[in-house]
């Protein structure tokens, strides 16, 4: 009886599902990991403090500076948490804030539209 099952089209079938699924498991990308540790460098501190005594004309008390860097790391873990979720993608509101940024730093000209004859 074992034979004729072992002959049966199905489980071969099931048998080549089985190994394409476990190999596909093993070496498809897993995608963008969300870090496990935020690491905050000692430039990533002297930049929080400069933007601070920028806004506040004064150094930020040792209170202060912790919490800055804890508002970034946090915002950090939200950014990851967004991007490994794929709230990035195929939103509107996100395209326009990019494109705002990027005439921002291109000094504000716009792209002129193409002609005609460009199309």
């Amino acid at each position: 009886m074992l034979k004729r099952i072992a002959r049966e089209p199905l489980v071969h079938f099931l048998a080549l599902a089985a190994v394409i699924f476990g190999a596909h498991h093993l070496l498809a990308d897993k995608g963008p990991q969300s870090p496990s540790r935020i690491v905050v460098s000692q430039a990533r501190i002297a930049q929080l403090s400069g933007l601070f005594q920028k806004a506040w004309q004064r150094p930020p008390t040792a209170e202060e500076l912790k919490g800055l860097v804890d508002a970034f790391v946090k915002e950090e873990i939200y950014y990851s948490e967004a991007i490994a979720l794929g709230l990035d993608q195929d939103d509107t509101v996100i395209r326009r804030w990019l494109q705002q940024k990027l005439q921002f730093i291109s000094g504000g000209t716009p792209t002129p539209a193409p002609s005609n004859a460009d199309l």
